[in-house]
């Protein structure tokens, strides 16, 4: 296999484990992170962005309108 990468054995190796130990700390930041959720909380926080937050705007909220831009001669 290190001859097809074009690296030396011991290069191949020092980078298939440095793979396996960032998968490794990846599946443990989810699972720590999967174990500190709070599904009360996040289950309020999808009904919340299901309604639009039911909040007025406020004073001084705008909402600015996009512009439409001239096309460049390069996209017609």
């Amino acid at each position: 296999m290190s001859d097809l990468e074009g690296v030396a054995v011991n290069q191949l190796i020092n980078v298939a484990i440095a793979e396996k130990l960032a998968q490794m700390r990846i599946a443990k930041w989810f699972t720590d992170r999967i174990a500190a959720a709070d599904p009360k909380a996040g289950a309020q926080l999808i009904r919340d962005l299901c309604h639009g937050g039911g909040e007025r705007p406020r004073k001084g909220d705008v909402i600015m309108r996009a512009t439409k831009k001239s096309r460049r001669k390069s996209d017609r």
